[in-house]
């Protein structure tokens, strides 16, 4: 069975679940070992597309055999082989053992050791993708494997070149792996075993006679497969309704079944070994069990479940029961069943596996674990979890061992990735590492008290890591309130010392008649006057004398120590000018705060503070001025990024300088290769001579002053006739009225594009640094603007010219399928408006991979390109259209066509291909390349779209090939046929 893949190359992971179902299927038809493994490696070569996939197994010396093999035709069998591998060293076993999966991209490009690339090089492998297959400790085969639970390698060879493995292809690798493992735990159950394996010992032989499978029994268990394979078939199908004959079917098998009510919390049905694991001695007595006593977590988990099976998903679980005592193990395959009324159930299918006998104190420890709110979990060295309690598992919801991620899941937890490396150090070296750590859970993110220390596996006796944490999310919540109050009280600390440090501004006390009975130095200072001359004095007092902003006089009564005298409010940074007796005028910011007695609603003073501000009012107006000019040129630089047409942007800027500067005119004048020129952009007041377009060719000009600006000068001339100007200069200055001048270069690369000027015709002007700094700066815009106006029509040109290479197939030199489909829709509608025929060719290479896999791709590219010429050839009319369609298909469009002469078309190009007798010795048709064609003719109609006639002819092509190819085939079963 071969997987359909999605976009690209990728394989959708609901069809790897069906794909594992249904050759779990084929697998427990077989009991034949050999069969399960050659059934196997051929499909997950079929699958993955790969070139060899073969099971490698260990034997007790320490080599290996490949015990089973499937391999393309053109790369050589290595089936019985014993390798012996002196790299694969135990740290690769270890690897294995702990279920880690092993990639090779490229042998060239990977740090291999040199032997263990020379046996990959004489195998021809090129890349590689290797998953452990486990097992329990057991004999096989009546062999001891030496390497514990390790039985063999699933290794899937790309022998043709580099590949890179998507984790995808890595889940299905495992997935294989791990049902191969549940293979071998049922082999027990099977006859075939001890002929199979000869050195299993008679008390297994005995087993096995008494769990042989009756036929008429594994009849009706592969009659419930194939139920169950034609549901799983339908990518979204529905859960499936029970019925009685499913019901009889489920009792007949000798696995367990069981359907739970998760809604009313109670067991629905149940087969006969389902009632063994339940320990219930009757199915009445087990329908009847009260299971209302499942913890929350578990009743919340039963509820997602619900959600799953409604979306038609399946999930798989290892659960362990305990019947009489006996634990025993069992991988559940839980999906969704509707039972009465519609409602859904859970069905559950059981594989078990028992389980060596455990004490009682062991029983109830493990229980314990299953019901602590402590969250338990065990993992590998590498960080992949083995084993969680059910709270872990509610917490996290990992993927528990093997999972097909190689990420460490356990350093993933951490929101603090730094804190996970420290606890990986603390455990290699045997510490106990204990933090309170924030993670990533479930419900979001969470603060865990955790201990994390390193532990021997009972089972492998190898290191891993166990983890016990507890949620403290709440303490720390109620840690970092305390936190929050004891900022607020440093802030109120803070507050309490910003006055303090308020004491380096002015400070006055005014009583509640506004006399001033204290000050600081500081306030002496601002103010220009001494301690004694501010004592007594009231804020109304005639000797202040204060302005507002706008230069209006401030008023005492509006004072704000006399506001908050009267109203108990503080007022905060009101801006008040006071004249200094020396007559300088000093800005300040004032503050003023009431001081209240206890229990009064008047202030019985108040404390006014302010700060000399006289350099920051000075840098406001200055930049006020500044932020004008800025807006100015922001104004001029979104006209220019509006429009991409370059005599509009030089317009804009000049009519916007010259209004702004407040002078006579502004040109732009653009220099010609000979540093001769022409001015392009004028903007003039009404009275001044205008010089639109007037070319400057004098020599001095030309020589001097445009090589001059080559160095990015501004060059501001106040008043020509004192500028020391030579007299050609002066005379062309004279002729264009001008008295001052203000000139920037613009400049375009290395050179100077042109010159941005500004005339000042009726007097001599003293010009600013910032107006000349303004220029530049509108300079380097118009540059920009300059620069984006070619770009835009060199683009302008590159886009018609991608647009013309995007029509045409790169290989075959004919329209492509785009250029199909703007045809097509084009056609469409005119046809639609003139109701006039439009038939359609759809044209296949017969036999074109077998022709790729004789002659190579080099010939088939060959092949398609003489095609496609052919097809040119035979399509004459201009209006006509003939395509690559993709891959080995063609299609021709034949607009106001009937379908009597779309045929003939069709024969034509028959006849064409024909003459150019192509050898095709892999065609069963013919010894040379012939076609397939499907013909269909619609006038179209407003109820129809193109997709319709596409549609008609590939039904038109499908009838070709089915009857035998080499022709071509007319739809007639298309209700719009004409």
């Amino acid at each position: 069975m071969r997987l359909n893949r999605a976009s690209g190359s990728e394989i959708d992971f609901k069809q790897i679940l069906d794909h594992i179902r249904m050759l779990a299927v084929q697998i427990h038809q077989s009991l034949e070992l050999s069969e399960i493994l050659k059934l196997i490696v051929t499909e997950v070569r079929k699958t993955l597309e790969s070139d060899r996939a073969i099971i490698y197994r260990f034997l007790s010396d320490g080599d290996g055999v490949i015990a089973e093999e499937s391999v393309s035709s053109s790369w050589k069998p290595i089936l019985g082989q014993l390798i012996y591998d002196p790299c694969f060293n135990a740290i690769w076993l270890e690897r294995y053992r702990e279920g880690r999966v092993g990639v090779i991209e490229d042998i060239n490009a990977k740090n291999l050791d040199p032997c263990y690339k020379e046996l990959l090089s004489s195998l021809q492998i090129q890349a590689n993708l290797v998953v452990p297959i486990l097992v329990n400790n057991q004999e096989i085969d009546g062999v001891s494997s030496s390497f514990p639970h390790l039985w063999g390698l699933l290794i899937v060879h790309q022998c043709s070149g580099l590949r890179q493995w998507s984790s995808l292809e890595i889940e299905y690798l495992q997935l294989i792996a791990a049902e191969l493992r549940i293979t071998f735990g049922q082999a027990e159950h099977h006859r075939q075993w001890s002929t199979l394996y000869q050195k299993v010992t008679p008390q297994l032989n005995q087993n096995l006679k008494s769990l042989t499978v009756q036929p008429k029994l594994r009849q009706v268990k592969r009659n419930l497969y194939k139920n169950q394979r034609k549901l799983v078939a339908i990518k979204t199908a529905s859960p499936k309704n029970i019925s009685a004959a499913d019901l009889i079917a489920f009792d007949r098998l000798q696995t367990p079944v069981w359907i739970y009510d998760i809604q009313n919390l109670q067991m629905w049905w149940a087969n006969q070994p389902a009632l063994h694991i339940w320990n219930a001695q009757s199915r009445e007595e087990l329908l009847n069990r009260n299971f209302s006593d499942i913890s929350q977590s578990t009743h919340a988990r039963m509820q997602r479940y619900l959600q799953e099976f409604q979306q038609g998903k399946t999930i798989t679980e290892s659960w362990t029961f305990y019947p009489k005592g006996k634990p025993v193990s069992a991988r559940c395959l839980f999906s969704g069943i509707q039972i009465e009324q519609g409602r859904m159930a859970m069905l559950v299918e059981a594989t078990t596996e028992v389980i060596n006998q455990i004490d009682q104190a062991i029983l109830r420890s493990i229980e314990a674990l299953r019901h602590t709110t402590v969250m338990i979990s065990l993992y590998t060295m590498a960080g992949i979890p083995l084993i969680q309690n059910p709270a872990a598992l509610d917490c996290y919801g990992d993927t528990l061992y093997p999972n097909s991620s190689t990420e460490n899941i356990f350093l993933s937890h951490f929101v603090d990735p730094r804190v996970g490396q420290q606890a990986l150090e603390a455990v290699n070296l045997g510490e106990v590492f204990s933090i309170e750590a924030q993670v990533f859970t479930t419900e979001g993110i969470k603060w865990h008290g955790m201990d994390i220390r390193c532990i021997r596996d009972p089972v492998t006796g190898i290191s891993i890591i166990l983890v016990n944490e507890k949620d403290i999310t709440k303490q720390q919540t109620a840690l970092h309130e305390h936190h929050g109050i004891e900022e607020a009280l440093r802030e109120s600390e803070q507050r309490y010392r910003s006055v303090i440090t308020a004491m380096a501004e002015g400070i006055v006390l005014q009583q509640s008649d506004g006399r001033i009975t204290a000050c600081n130095e500081s306030a002496e200072r601002i103010l220009g006057l001494t301690a004694d001359q501010m004592m007594g004095r009231t804020s109304i007092d005639p000797r202040w004398r204060a302005i507002h902003e706008d230069g209006t006089a401030f008023p005492g009564e509006t004072h704000p120590a006399i506001v908050t005298l009267r109203t108990g409010q503080p007022q905060f940074n009101v801006i008040m000018g006071v004249h200094k007796p020396d007559g300088s005028l000093t800005w300040i910011s004032i503050n003023s705060q009431p001081l209240f007695e206890f229990d009064e609603s008047k202030p019985y003073a108040v404390v006014a503070s302010f700060t000399d501000i006289t350099i920051r009012k000075q840098a406001l107006i200055a930049l006020q001025q500044q932020t004008e000019r800025e807006r100015m040129i922001s104004a001029i630089a979104q006209h220019i990024r509006d429009s991409l047409d370059l005599d509009e942007i030089l317009n804009t800027t000049v009519a916007e300088v010259r209004q702004f500067l407040k002078t006579d005119r502004v040109i732009i004048y653009r220099f010609n290769p000979d540093w001769s020129g022409v001015v392009v952009t004028e903007s003039v007041a009404k009275g001044c001579q205008a010089i639109l377009n007037m070319e400057i060719t004098e020599t001095y000009f030309v020589e001097t002053q445009a090589q001059f600006y080559q160095q990015n000068t501004v060059k501001a001339t106040s008043d020509i006739y004192t500028a020391g100007l030579t007299p050609c200069h002066l005379e062309l200055l004279k002729k264009l009225q001008v008295r001052a001048k203000l000139v920037v270069p613009i400049l375009q690369g290395d050179g100077v594009w042109g010159l941005l000027i500004s005339h000042h015709c009726s007097a001599p002007r003293e010009w600013q640094t910032w107006e000349g700094e303004l220029l530049r700066q509108l300079a380097t815009q118009l540059a920009i603007a300059i620069q984006q106006s070619e770009l835009y029509q060199q683009l302008q040109v590159a886009n018609q010219q991608l647009e013309n290479m995007v029509m045409v197939d790169q290989l075959t030199q004919i329209p492509n399928r785009r250029c199909f489909d703007t045809r097509l829709d084009c056609v469409w509608k005119n046809l639609l408006r003139e109701q006039g025929f439009l038939s359609l060719l759809l044209c296949d290479i017969d036999y074109f991979k077998a022709y790729n896999d004789t002659y190579g791709h080099t010939g088939g590219d060959d092949c398609l390109r003489l095609v496609a010429q052919a097809f040119k050839q035979s399509v004459k009319r201009s209006r006509d259209l003939a395509a690559r369609y993709g891959g080995e298909e063609f299609v021709v469009i034949l607009p106001n066509t009937s379908i009597h002469k779309a045929f003939q078309v069709a024969q034509e190009i028959h006849q064409a291909i024909k003459q150019l007798n192509i050898p095709h010795l892999a065609s069963a048709v013919k010894q040379h390349v012939t076609l397939s064609i499907g013909i269909a003719t619609v006038i179209p109609t407003p109820d129809m779209i193109p997709l319709d006639l596409i549609e008609a002819a590939d039904q038109a092509l499908y009838q070709a090939k089915s009857q035998g190819r080499n022709r071509s085939c007319i739809n007639t079963t298309f209700r719009h046929i004409i």
